[in-house]
């Protein structure tokens, strides 16, 4: 059956609800049509032996806020000190009270033979025995005290402050 409109129809007023019914009913059915053909393919899949794709699930977007910086950066500043170890020491200053710096980072690169030093204080600083990637940092390093016994090779210490 073929129904051909070449102009304008009108539809009285009394034969809309007839047509929203109609109209309705197409969608209802298209719904349970789009349910059985995902139905059917699912039982296909599984006839096939292909594993069903694996349910969706929304990735929930996150807004990352803009950073914003509160204060100057500041240059970070470093300096490598290296020592001979077969030099005996004992509580010998490392020198960065003579570059007239507060270090915050102390890291040791390089260690041939056992040493030790203090931070701060030579007479009261407890006594860190180093090994190769110790670090002390988030400190305020005023000095490092160096201690050794007379060893072979050399004791390479990266110090860090900021300006």
């Amino acid at each position: 059956m073929a129904v051909r409109v070449d102009e304008e129809v009108v539809i009285p007023r009394r034969q809309w609800y007839q047509l929203i019914d109609i109209f309705t009913r197409i969608d209802e059915l298209l719904e349970v049509l789009v349910k059985e053909v995902d139905y059917t393919n699912r039982l296909l899949s599984r006839l096939v032996g292909i594993p069903p794709p694996p349910p969706t699930i929304p990735t929930p977007v996150i807004e990352v806020p803009p950073v914003t910086t509160v204060e100057v950066a500041l240059n970070n500043r470093y300096k490598v000190f290296n020592l001979d170890l077969s030099i005996p020491r004992k509580d010998e200053p490392l020198g960065i009270r003579d570059l007239g710096v507060v270090a915050n980072c102390a890291t040791v690169v390089r260690m041939d033979s056992p040493a030790y030093w203090r931070r701060n204080d030579p007479r009261t600083g407890d006594l860190e025995e180093l090994r190769l990637g110790y670090e002390v940092y988030g400190f305020r390093i005023e000095e490092l005290y160096i201690t050794n016994e007379a060893g072979e090779g050399y004791l390479t210490i990266v110090i860090e402050w900021r300006e």
